[in-house]
């Protein structure tokens, strides 16, 4: 997906009564017009929750909507045949249908059985359980609504690892007979990062194994999805992983899989460690400069803007970084909580969609806005700035790419453009008082304009070697391009 930008088409609380499928089918092709050319959508598996269920607490992986389990036929976004009409809408616009996928657990047991079990600390890995003892454990499923249909397979005890934690939380209760995957994580925690929440899936487990790569094959003749988001991958075994997408890419023949893994990392040397270790065979989101967005949002002129990608996967490998601003996990009210601030988007935005490296995606809660659940917590609806900023990227995002990081509270970075694409873009911004850069755009007597300007009323011309002096207002972000390469498509404030 060179050059291209995916929309995450859901939040938290997106449409709640089945309708997503439907609506994401409906807005294919005005997606392509703005300039998307991926979507990512949540889960289309059986959660725990029904048709309440977000998608991550998932029950049953074969039934995506089409069977009356855990209260309801279709999921919270609609039904099996809704979900495989949105895929076909959205290939048939040209889009990249991104399909999310979780393996690392399941919710919403049928039963409990008793088996024997050790009680380990949280994040101690599996060094330090304790005495075997008899209990129980939520890890029976039988799937009274499917039946046999499409799998006969059925989870039990032996199937899962962690089995749940102990009423304070403080503990993991691992069945005795099995050690927590080492190949997780940064690979030296000894097992600490595998269990994440509910009956956590032993991915050493033949069987297991057997049956998730019988599940993807099938999905991906079901469903035609050209790819996976793959949730909680620091929590799975990296050799699982590489076998999994391997036999993906196998099963697809000639035709391309995208995948992507949400891993959790603090910096982008170990996400690159991980990569490595996974065969390289997906992407990864850039956490760590999402991380970095958040902070430079909280402190206001006192951020150092010079540093934005320090530490970053697209600073440390561009080719496999998936860059974001905000997602469902960081939106107000949920677990991660580095929201990006407000008046800091469109810094954010201009980061990930105006530079040469990494895959943007473009959250929907920024796009559409949303309620958060968090009564008068709203995500502003962000439509006009995104657009706008899509547009540049189509029309100016090319060529070489010029960095002026040099102060605290002002940087800039040029892009030359090429022979398809004859306009430059000098983008300035700045966290603290109004800006300036001079920035040599290898175009003497050039004309250019502020297209984030309201009225587009701001222009300037380079001298004879040239060079100029690019301004920005106070914490804002000004975006200048070549005046003869403009068009009248800068409507909308911003």
């Amino acid at each position: 997906m060179n050059n291209g930008v995916m929309l995450q088409g859901f939040h938290w609380t997106t449409c709640e009564g089945g309708t997503l499928w439907s609506v994401l089918a409906d807005r294919a092709a005005e997606l392509v017009a703005r300039g998307f050319t991926a979507v990512w959508m949540p889960p289309a598996t059986k959660g725990a929750g029904g048709d309440r269920d977000v998608g991550y607490g998932v029950y049953d992986l074969w039934d995506l909507g089409e069977f009356d389990q855990k209260g309801s036929v279709a999921t919270k976004y609609g039904t099996k045949e809704q979900f495989v009409a949105c895929v076909a809408a959205l290939r048939d616009a040209g889009l990249t249908a991104v399909s999310d996928v979780v393996l690392n657990h399941r919710l919403g047991a049928d039963a409990q059985e008793t088996f024997e079990m050790r009680a380990v600390p949280v994040g101690a890995g599996g060094g330090a359980a304790g005495d075997v003892f008899e209990g129980e454990a939520w890890t029976r499923f039988d799937f009274p609504g499917r039946g046999d249909t499409y799998s006969g397979f059925r989870w039990r005890h032996q199937h899962f690892v962690g089995v749940g934690q102990t009423e304070d939380g403080s503990e993991v209760l691992r069945a005795a007979d099995v050690d927590f995957a080492g190949d997780t994580g940064s690979g030296e925690d000894g097992g600490a990062d595998d269990y994440l929440l509910g009956a956590d899936v032993n991915l050493h487990h033949p069987d297991v194994r057997d049956e998730l790569t019988a599940w993807g094959r099938w999905y991906l003749d079901t469903t035609g999805v050209d790819g996976f988001r793959l949730d909680a991958v620091r929590h799975m075994s990296t050799d699982f992983l590489a076998s999994f997408l391997e036999a993906m890419r196998t099963h697809r023949g000639d035709r391309p899989l995208f995948a992507v893994g949400e891993c959790s990392a603090g910096n982008g040397a170990e996400l690159v460690d991980f990569h490595t270790r996974v065969g390289g065979g997906m992407a990864l989101f850039d956490m760590p400069l999402q991380h970095r967005l958040y902070e430079l949002s909280m402190s206001g002129e006192g951020g150092d803007l010079s540093r934005v990608f320090e530490g970053s996967l697209v600073a440390a490998d561009p080719a496999i970084a998936v860059t974001f601003v905000d997602s469902h996990d960081t939106q107000p009210g949920q677990s991660i909580g580095t929201w990006v601030e407000d008046w800091f988007k469109p810094h954010a935005y201009a980061l990930i969609l105006l530079r040469l490296e990494g895959l943007p995606v473009v959250f929907a809660g920024d796009y559409d806005g949303g309620e958060t659940g968090i009564e008068g917590v709203a995500m502003p609806r962000r439509r006009d700035l995104i657009d706008r900023l899509l547009h540049l990227r189509e029309r100016f995002n090319h060529g070489g790419q010029e960095d002026y990081f040099d102060h605290p509270s002002c940087v800039a970075w040029l892009r030359t453009g090429d022979d398809d694409h004859p306009g430059a873009m000098v983008v300035v911004m700045s966290n603290g008082e109004a800006g300036c850069k001079q920035v040599d755009t290898h175009r003497p007597g050039e004309t250019f304009c502020n297209v984030l300007a309201e009225g587009r009323s701001d222009r300037l011309t380079t001298g004879d070697h040239g060079r100029a002096d690019f301004t920005c207002p106070a914490g804002e972000v000004a975006v200048w391009v070549s005046d003869d390469h403009g068009d009248d498509r800068w409507g909308g404030e911003a």
